[in-house]
């Protein structure tokens, strides 16, 4: 985006050059993001995330990590993760730079037959906690 405004006013394909993952970041090529209010009003300037035009909207996105930053650790080329970018590289790209940790937030790495509990970026995640065999996607250890 180069202006503010209505969504559909604004946002345009563009050619950009490619985002390079820093310190603790991972590059990831986008699989599919999602379409969110808070983009929405990121594009009318009225979100209290302002990223300095020009900026690529979608704060949700999930994707494959095509390279790693210094400092990551837990993560390697070519697994699957979802989370937010770190703006100004939003979803709506091609390819997006995402932080692996913030906080107690951390880019969380997508396994087939995991449930969407498991999934939410507010949970602190450990990037090699694996569901034992016998567990249902969903189904925690302590529940019957």
């Amino acid at each position: 985006m180069h202006e503010l405004g209505e969504p559909r006013d604004v946002l345009a394909l563009a050619d950009i050059p490619d985002p390079g993952p820093g310190p603790g970041q991972v590059l990831v090529r986008v699989r599919a993001a999602a379409a969110n209010f808070p983009d929405v009003l990121m594009c009318r300037g009225g979100y209290q995330v302002r990223p300095p035009l020009p900026f690529t909207p979608g704060i949700e996105l999930c994707g494959e990590i095509m390279a790693l930053g210094s400092q990551v650790t837990g993560f390697a080329v070519g697994d699957r993760v979802l989370g937010g970018p770190a703006l100004p590289s939003g979803g709506y790209a091609e390819l997006a730079v995402q932080f692996h940790r913030i906080g107690r937030q951390c880019l969380l790495r997508r396994r087939c037959g995991h449930g969407t509990k498991e999934l939410r970026r507010s949970e602190q995640v450990e990037p090699h906690q694996k569901r034992p065999r016998n567990q249902q996607p969903g189904q925690h250890q302590n529940s019957a």
